[in-house]
């Protein structure tokens, strides 16, 4: 009986054998250059064996976040997106010389239609990362960076954090999801929030 770390591994060597057989363009980013850009409308993704990128968001107000340096193996850029039909959720920019596999969207289906492996395959690596995220001990940890405050911080909030619990905090959450754009938005201002209570 097939597993699903089986069948998603199945998927993953489906995957690559399709994208190796599609003879994909490549395309060289230098550091600095983007991959994707907030808000871009996904028209293809980007297939990296290795690279390490920076991830950065841009929330309502202007202020500019960067959600860190990000070392990656194997890795598919601009999925989530696809496969919600949404436009690109983060800024991804290279921190090095990094080639990518060009993978247009109608390859991408058609890779997707194949087989039924590379789905799941899909549904794992996201969930994987989905549930790393939401165990990590602590909730979010970025540099901020403002064109008004050219000052930069580190700041890292701890889940077991005993704010979290208190009434104000939860008052003071609510105002503060409310005023925010995004999920990113809404635990950047928390975890700042927090610091300033410190």
């Amino acid at each position: 009986m097939n597993t699903v770390n089986s069948l998603a591994l199945q998927g993953f060597e489906i995957f690559r054998h399709e994208i190796e057989r599609q003879h994909l363009k490549s395309k060289t980013f230098q550091p600095h250059d983007y991959l994707l850009h907030q808000g871009q409308e996904i028209l293809e993704l980007f297939w990296v064996d290795s690279g390490q990128f920076t991830i950065g968001y841009t929330a309502n107000n202007g202020r500019n976040y960067s959600l860190g340096r990000n070392l990656v193996d194997k890795h598919l850029f601009g999925e989530v997106e696809y496969l919600t039909s949404s436009p690109c959720q983060f800024n991804i920019q290279a921190s090095e010389i990094v080639t990518a596999k060009v993978l247009p969207i109608k390859v991408m289906t058609a890779i997707l239609q194949l087989d039924s492996k590379v789905g799941i395959w899909m549904s794992q690596a996201l969930s994987s990362r989905y549930q790393t995220g939401m165990t990590m001990t602590r909730i979010a940890s970025f540099t901020h960076s403002s064109t008004t405050s050219p000052g930069t911080y580190n700041n890292a909030v701890s889940v077991r954090d005993p704010l979290l619990t208190s009434p104000m905090f939860t008052k003071k959450l609510n105002v503060l999801a409310a005023r925010s754009g995004s999920t990113v938005e809404w635990l950047i201002n928390y975890s700042t929030w927090i610091l300033l209570k410190r």
